[in-house]
């Protein structure tokens, strides 16, 4: 069984124990977005540990407010790590610039497939 909704910025999945994120096409990802996706996170969760699945293939910007907040916020209580996909070479930029200067507090890798993800992901279930 699985939980879909749709935000400003992508659309969620809930499939236990993976939490999905595919970011739309364009979307301009601010802190109040960022805000908005951890607060659906810890309510659909009910507690439940999960594994984030971010689908960064899109075009997307994220301002410095956002990164700063998914650092800090994306508590490893719950969200036990995340990796994020992406082949856009630009998009790859983005991420490891993220993971390298605002130093998630939750485990984060960058993947070019879902299925590597899943697999990296599995070691922390």
């Amino acid at each position: 069984m699985h939980q879909h909704y749709e935000t400003k910025v992508g659309s969620v999945i809930l499939q236990e124990p993976f939490y999905y994120l595919n970011i739309k096409e364009g979307a301009e990802i601010l802190e109040e977005d960022a805000r908005e996706l951890i607060e659906l996170g810890t309510r659909i969760t009910h507690g439940l540990k999960v594994a984030a699945l971010v689908d960064a293939t899109a075009s997307f910007t994220i301002d410095q407010a956002a990164r700063d907040y998914f650092a800090k916020q994306t508590a490893p209580e719950q969200f036990i790590c995340v990796a994020v996909i992406t082949n856009s070479l630009p998009q790859r930029l983005l991420v490891n610039f993220y993971i390298k200067f605002s130093k998630p507090n939750t485990p984060t890798k960058l993947f070019g497939t879902v299925e590597d993800a899943r697999k990296w992901c599995e070691s922390f279930l």
